[in-house]
């Protein structure tokens, strides 16, 4: 990552300028700025704050409680609560790419 890659960035993503006229601005090619931005793109889908990865593990243990309780035939042996927690969580850490629950939805 050199200085070029980081005013890329910021006109982008910051700034929300056009790839075509950040090329422009920079005297780059459309191809240059595109291949910056696509690597800033894949660096902000795979990092994951704390948040998040807690959502995820809690997620995963609500998943497998579940399936236990299933196996089992046994609807009461969960914690049906901590589901709705879980779906708090990750609504509140995914927020960007996931819809609120709303109850008054449920069919």
């Amino acid at each position: 990552m050199n200085e070029t890659d980081l005013q890329i960035y910021e006109m982008y993503f910051v700034d929300g300028m056009k790839e075509s006229e950040i090329a422009e601005s920079m005297g780059l090619s459309l191809l240059t700025v595109n291949e910056v931005i696509a690597v800033f793109e894949d660096v902000r889908k795979s990092s994951m704050n704390t948040k998040q990865i807690d959502a995820i593990r809690c997620a995963q243990a609500d998943l497998i409680g579940a399936y236990q309780a299933f196996k089992r035939g046994d609807l009461y042996a969960h914690d049906w609560k901590a589901h709705l927690l879980t779906i708090e969580e990750l609504t509140e850490a995914f927020a960007d790419i996931v819809e609120p629950y709303n109850e008054e939805d449920e069919v």
